[in-house]
Protein backbone atom coordinates (compact mmCIF):
# COMPACT_ATOMS: atom_id res chain seq x y z
CA UNK A 1 0.00 0.00 0.00
CA UNK A 2 1.35 3.45 -0.85
CA UNK A 3 0.82 6.15 1.64
CA UNK A 4 1.28 9.65 1.30
CA UNK A 5 0.35 12.80 2.97
CA UNK A 6 -1.93 14.64 1.11
CA UNK A 7 -2.14 17.34 3.90
CA UNK A 8 -0.55 20.77 4.98
CA UNK A 9 1.10 19.09 7.90
CA UNK A 10 3.85 16.77 8.93
CA UNK A 11 2.34 13.20 9.99
CA UNK A 12 4.47 10.67 11.84
CA UNK A 13 3.38 6.95 11.43
CA UNK A 14 4.55 3.94 12.68
CA UNK A 15 7.00 1.96 11.39
CA UNK A 16 8.02 -1.39 13.25
CA UNK A 17 5.61 -4.39 13.46
CA UNK A 18 6.92 -5.49 16.59
CA UNK A 19 4.78 -3.69 19.95
CA UNK A 20 7.42 -5.16 21.91
CA UNK A 21 10.38 -3.25 21.03
CA UNK A 22 8.40 -0.17 22.44
CA UNK A 23 8.36 -1.82 25.84
CA UNK A 24 9.51 0.43 28.62
CA UNK A 25 12.82 -0.74 30.52
CA UNK A 26 10.92 -0.05 34.23
CA UNK A 27 7.48 -2.10 33.22
CA UNK A 28 6.02 -0.06 36.47
CA UNK A 29 6.13 3.03 34.03
CA UNK A 30 3.28 4.23 31.65
CA UNK A 31 4.32 4.56 28.18
CA UNK A 32 2.65 6.26 25.07
CA UNK A 33 2.86 4.88 21.39
CA UNK A 34 1.19 5.22 17.60
CA UNK A 35 0.02 1.96 16.53
CA UNK A 36 -1.47 1.58 12.88
CA UNK A 37 -3.18 -0.91 10.66
CA UNK A 38 -3.64 -1.30 7.00
CA UNK A 39 -5.84 -3.74 5.36
CA UNK A 40 -7.24 -4.69 2.28
CA UNK A 41 -10.78 -5.12 1.90
CA UNK A 42 -12.09 -7.88 -0.58
CA UNK A 43 -15.95 -7.62 -1.47
CA UNK A 44 -17.82 -9.30 -3.50
CA UNK A 45 -19.61 -6.83 -5.60
CA UNK A 46 -22.79 -9.32 -6.62
CA UNK A 47 -23.62 -10.17 -2.36
CA UNK A 48 -21.90 -6.95 -1.24
CA UNK A 49 -20.03 -9.22 1.45
CA UNK A 50 -16.55 -8.65 2.03
CA UNK A 51 -13.74 -10.21 4.47
CA UNK A 52 -10.36 -7.82 4.50
CA UNK A 53 -6.77 -8.88 5.55
CA UNK A 54 -4.53 -6.54 7.94
CA UNK A 55 -1.27 -5.70 9.41
CA UNK A 56 -0.36 -3.45 12.21
CA UNK A 57 2.69 -1.42 13.05
CA UNK A 58 3.56 0.77 15.93
CA UNK A 59 5.82 3.35 17.11
CA UNK A 60 6.74 6.22 19.23
CA UNK A 61 9.13 9.23 18.77
CA UNK A 62 10.48 8.45 22.22
CA UNK A 63 12.70 4.80 20.59
CA UNK A 64 14.61 5.79 17.37
CA UNK A 65 13.69 3.98 14.22
CA UNK A 66 9.83 3.09 14.94
CA UNK A 67 8.75 5.95 12.96
CA UNK A 68 8.69 7.90 10.16
CA UNK A 69 8.00 11.10 9.84
CA UNK A 70 6.14 12.04 5.99
CA UNK A 71 5.84 15.87 4.74
CA UNK A 72 3.35 17.11 2.61
CA UNK A 73 3.30 15.17 -0.62
CA UNK A 74 5.92 12.83 0.37
CA UNK A 75 4.68 9.05 0.29
CA UNK A 76 6.30 5.67 1.25
CA UNK A 77 4.93 2.02 0.56
CA UNK A 78 3.95 -0.70 3.04
CA UNK A 79 4.47 -3.69 2.49
CA UNK A 80 3.11 -6.67 4.55
CA UNK A 81 3.41 -10.44 4.09
CA UNK A 82 0.12 -12.38 5.29
CA UNK A 83 -1.44 -15.61 3.98
CA UNK A 84 -4.55 -14.94 3.05
CA UNK A 85 -7.21 -16.41 5.61
CA UNK A 86 -10.82 -15.51 5.18
CA UNK A 87 -11.95 -17.28 8.62
CA UNK A 88 -15.31 -18.50 7.03
CA UNK A 89 -16.15 -21.75 5.16
CA UNK A 90 -18.57 -19.66 3.02
CA UNK A 91 -15.53 -17.88 1.08
CA UNK A 92 -13.58 -20.88 1.11
CA UNK A 93 -16.62 -22.47 -1.05
CA UNK A 94 -17.17 -19.43 -3.11
CA UNK A 95 -13.55 -19.04 -3.90
CA UNK A 96 -13.53 -23.02 -4.78
CA UNK A 97 -16.79 -23.13 -7.13
CA UNK A 98 -16.44 -19.30 -8.77
CA UNK A 99 -13.11 -19.83 -9.55
CA UNK A 100 -11.97 -17.07 -9.86
CA UNK A 101 -14.00 -15.20 -7.87
CA UNK A 102 -14.18 -12.06 -8.99
CA UNK A 103 -13.90 -8.79 -5.93
CA UNK A 104 -13.38 -5.36 -5.27
CA UNK A 105 -10.42 -4.57 -3.42
CA UNK A 106 -9.87 -1.47 -1.94
CA UNK A 107 -6.97 -0.25 1.00
CA UNK A 108 -7.88 0.83 4.06
CA UNK A 109 -6.08 1.97 7.56
CA UNK A 110 -6.19 3.60 11.18
CA UNK A 111 -4.01 5.38 13.07
CA UNK A 112 -4.31 5.61 16.48
CA UNK A 113 -2.15 7.16 19.90
CA UNK A 114 -2.15 4.85 22.29
CA UNK A 115 -0.99 5.27 26.75
CA UNK A 116 -0.83 2.19 28.23
CA UNK A 117 -0.55 2.20 32.39
CA UNK A 118 0.24 -0.95 33.83
CA UNK A 119 -1.72 -1.46 37.58
CA UNK A 120 -0.33 -2.31 40.82
CA UNK A 121 -1.92 -5.76 40.17
CA UNK A 122 -1.67 -7.42 36.43
CA UNK A 123 -5.19 -7.31 35.63
CA UNK A 124 -5.68 -3.36 36.78
CA UNK A 125 -3.98 -1.91 33.49
CA UNK A 126 -5.88 0.55 31.44
CA UNK A 127 -5.21 1.08 27.63
CA UNK A 128 -6.67 4.53 26.07
CA UNK A 129 -6.82 4.97 22.77
CA UNK A 130 -7.47 8.08 20.57
CA UNK A 131 -7.98 7.91 16.95
CA UNK A 132 -5.59 10.36 14.93
CA UNK A 133 -7.50 12.10 11.72
CA UNK A 134 -4.85 11.63 8.80
CA UNK A 135 -4.90 14.03 5.97
CA UNK A 136 -4.37 10.96 3.19
CA UNK A 137 -6.58 10.20 0.63
CA UNK A 138 -8.34 6.42 -0.51
CA UNK A 139 -7.56 5.12 -4.01
CA UNK A 140 -10.07 3.35 -6.00
CA UNK A 141 -10.68 -0.02 -5.61
CA UNK A 142 -9.60 -2.46 -7.55
CA UNK A 143 -10.81 -5.18 -9.81
CA UNK A 144 -9.13 -8.50 -8.62
CA UNK A 145 -9.27 -12.64 -8.95
CA UNK A 146 -8.92 -14.99 -6.12
CA UNK A 147 -7.78 -18.47 -6.95
CA UNK A 148 -8.15 -21.46 -4.92
CA UNK A 149 -4.77 -22.14 -3.07
CA UNK A 150 -2.64 -24.87 -3.16
CA UNK A 151 -3.66 -28.12 -1.19
CA UNK A 152 -1.15 -28.63 1.90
Amino acid sequence: MKIQNTGKEPIEIPWTPHLGDLEPADSSQSCTYLAAAVSLDFTEPISNRWFFIYANSYGSSNVAGTTRKLLPGESVFVRARRELDTYEELWQRKIVESSPLNVKVSANRMLNKVTYSPGEKSDAAIEKSVCIPLGTTLGAPLDAALLPGKSK
